[in-house]
């Protein structure tokens, strides 16, 4: 049960990280 909980909370934070990245090239390009 805590693994399960730890995967989750591990892949919902590289989300966000990949997310931030993308919006900073982004913004890099663009900007």
């Amino acid at each position: 049960m805590l693994y399960i909980f730890l995967v989750r909370k591990i892949r919902v934070s590289f989300s966000l990280h990949l997310c931030a990245a993308t919006l900073q090239t982004l913004i890099q390009q663009y900007g």
